[in-house]
């Protein structure tokens, strides 16, 4: 995985503290202005500042949305909110890829996924464990 500039992550970093709450987020577009980053590269970074770095740095999806710091109860529970909603979302896609694929005659085993420093692996039930970096 390609390592995090800790420039760009500081700059990120500070453009969101100044985001108090979940009425006040900063949009990647608004970030984007800041740091010559795509999109996806920001989103990496804060996905590193959280779950790496322990911020507490939640996002919405809801109007007025974006990034913001979680400063309360309710901060915390729209960032979560959030994120179960997308949960769920993927978990549908999932199950819309496996049906598709049996459909086509593509015979795939349940499979569980787990990634732990930067490792991913497949438990594939009745099956063997592959991992892959």
């Amino acid at each position: 995985m390609k390592e995090i500039d800790p420039v760009m992550e500081s700059k990120i970093l500070k453009l969101i503290k100044a985001r108090i709450g979940k009425s006040n987020p900063i949009q990647v577009k608004d970030i984007m202005e800041f740091v010559a980053l795509p999109d996806r590269e920001i989103r990496r970074i804060v996905q590193h500042l959280i779950n790496i770095k322990g911020y507490a740095i939640g996002s919405t999806t809801k109007d007025p949305h974006g990034f913001f710091m979680i400063v309360s109860l309710d901060d915390y529970l729209e960032a979560i909110k959030n994120l179960m909603g997308r949960k769920e979302k993927i978990h549908e896609r999932i199950e819309a890829l496996k049906k598709a694929c049996r459909k086509n005659g593509l015979e795939v085993p349940e499979v569980k996924i787990h990634e732990t420093q930067g490792q991913t692996n497949f438990y594939i039930k009745n099956s063997i464990v592959i991992n892959l970096k």
